[in-house]
């Protein structure tokens, strides 16, 4: 099983909330306001934008039908192509229901010819950015593109998030949680955004700040993903095992909730059942997640071991590195810095 990714589960998440505001977002000054659609291709698109926003391997499929009805009938209109490029995106990278270099091949073609038909369309630079940041590990090129995103739409909702996403790896998480803020301040009920504004509050040793950002998403959605496991690695860096216990129980994803079990078993000295649940993960090809409960449980020559051989089979979880609360004690460690490199990650 591949890692159950944080910033991949909540990227699906916020495609949905993205498209839900895409008719909320101001006018782009460079836009131009005379555009003219044809009629049919516009229906088109927005009935592919619904459900492309369902996020399953069929609705893509769908909705790249309704795309490519919409360039038909109206070959000068960029967005479609967007679409076509961001269906095969999930299809390749969230659903692995395509082939990774097919799959980000098309979508690299369509947004080539999206831009050079829209060249101020954010929509496109978000989805160029997405994949230098994945697949090229380019996150200075990213960056460049999630600005030029964000000069055309400052309010963009993606563009917000995936640039907070790349600071956040990098380690720049007052820079990070500026980008999560713009969004909330948007979309104050945005709950993968405090999510992610916790995460990194958390890697940065700001506890209190990220367990009332984790307890925003709790208020607004009591059964939402990660947030009580995320609320169980607070309180163990507070070192308050009782409520860190009561929380993880409450943690409705049996992945996380395992995690969270390991983690909670090493800090509270059962060496035996921490180590247990983190050799399931190697099984289970976990490997980020299992060398987190080996640091927890103190064995350093096993957590490089794993993170080694996980660099070298370009591991993407190893991308979050960074933003590792239980290994926040390696960070200056020659061997944490060497993965770094290999990683393309800054040092």
């Amino acid at each position: 099983m591949s890692r159950f990714s944080l910033f991949q589960v909540q990227d699906e998440i916020a495609r949905a909330v993205v498209k839900a505001l895409a008719a909320q977002l101001l006018e782009s000054e460079n836009e131009p306001v005379d555009r003219v659609v044809v009629a049919e291709a516009y229906t088109a698109y927005q009935q592919g934008s619904y459900l492309q926003a369902k996020l399953t391997v069929e609705d893509q499929n769908a909705a790249i039908e309704y795309f490519q009805k919409a360039t038909e009938k109206d070959p000068s209109y960029a967005e479609p192509l967007v679409g076509l490029a961001e269906a095969n995106l999930m299809l390749a990278l969230n659903m692995v229901a395509i082939d990774r270099v097919e799959g980000i091949g098309k979508a690299k073609r369509y947004l080539d010819q999206a831009l050079r038909l829209a060249p101020w369309l954010a929509d496109a630079h978000v989805s160029n950015a997405l994949i230098k940041q994945v697949n090229f590990r380019d996150y200075v090129s990213a960056e460049l593109d999630l600005k030029r995103a964000l000069d055309t739409y400052p309010t963009h909702i993606a563009a917000l998030r995936r640039l907070g996403t790349i600071y956040g790896m990098q380690g720049h998480y007052d820079e990070a949680m500026g980008m999560f803020q713009k969004i909330i301040d948007r979309d104050p009920l945005n709950t993968p955004t405090y999510s992610n504004y916790s995460y990194n509050a958390l890697a940065a040793g700001e506890l209190e700040v990220a367990e009332e950002t984790v307890r925003k998403v709790l208020e607004f959605s009591p059964k939402s993903v990660f947030a009580h496991f995320q609320l169980a690695r607070i309180n163990l860096a507070k070192g308050d095992l009782a409520a860190a216990k009561q929380a993880n129980e409450l943690e409705p994803h049996p992945v996380w909730k395992n995690i969270g079990t390991g983690m909670i078993a090493c800090s509270e000295g059962n060496t035996e059942a921490g180590l247990a649940i983190a050799d399931e993960l190697i099984e289970q090809r976990e490997i980020f997640n299992a060398a987190e409960i080996y640091n927890l449980c103190g064995d350093t020559e096993k957590v490089f071991a794993l993170l080694q051989k996980a660099a070298e089979d370009h591991d993407p979880a190893l991308t979050e590195m960074k933003l590792s609360w239980a290994m926040t004690p390696l960070r200056d460690d020659p061997r944490w810095i060497e993965i770094l490199k290999m990683m393309g990650l800054p040092v």
